[in-house]
């Protein structure tokens, strides 16, 4: 079954995206005046990707992804993870995540998956 994030929307009360919201950095991506994607960081966890179907293999979530890390790079988080789908687990090795564990909620099978940035030049090391 193909979830359209319209749907996803439609099930999600406004005050729960606006707690959310509250709690994460929130992007989304917009095309023709429609919310076609989002994403967000939630301290060192990348959440929510969403591409609508009708917009998915366009990059768009190669993109969202990116900010995020730009984001936890600016904020100098050294390392995001995600708690990854079965099915999503391949886009993100794509873009250099790798599985630690597994964990189970419910019976959905969750993989937890994460990347770490090299330190920056003059970062991680104490002034003398």
């Amino acid at each position: 079954m193909r979830l359209r994030l319209s749907t996803l929307l439609c099930q999600t009360t406004q005050e729960r995206v606006a707690l959310l919201i509250a709690n994460r950095r929130a992007y989304v991506a917009i095309a023709h005046g429609v919310i076609i994607g989002t994403a967000s960081l939630q301290d060192s966890a990348i959440r929510t990707v969403f591409v609508d179907p009708d917009y998915q293999a366009n990059g768009i979530g190669t993109r969202l992804v990116d900010m995020i890390e730009k984001v936890a790079r600016a904020s100098s988080i050294p390392k995001l993870n995600v708690p990854s789908s079965l099915t999503a687990e391949g886009f993100y090795r794509k873009l250099g995540y790798h599985a630690v564990r597994e964990e189970l909620h419910g019976h959905e099978r969750t993989i937890i998956i994460e990347k770490h940035f090299p330190l920056q030049l003059g970062e991680g090391r104490s002034k003398v």
